[in-house]
């Protein structure tokens, strides 16, 4: 098995496994809110945690696009 097959092979057992994942999850949600809210399990710390990690993704993205702007791409 050369290389490129390896990595084809990797990559639709990825495909596979988000495909699976998504089908597992599709079955355990009833609603919208369901899906919106996590049904209510998640915890304080996980929604605290994932709403910084969101905050400063893309406070990173756009502040840092605009950062380079104003002061050249080597700040960047």
């Amino acid at each position: 098995m050369t290389l490129l097959q390896a990595c084809i092979a990797v990559l639709f057992l990825y495909i596979g496994v988000l495909m699976g994942v998504g089908i597992w999850s599709a079955r355990r949600t009833q609603s919208a809110a369901d899906f919106i809210i996590g049904g209510r399990t998640i915890g304080p710390w996980v929604t605290s945690l994932s709403y910084i990690a969101v905050y400063f993704s893309s406070v990173l993205i756009i502040g840092g696009g605009a950062f380079g702007y104003k002061y050249g791409m080597a700040t960047v």
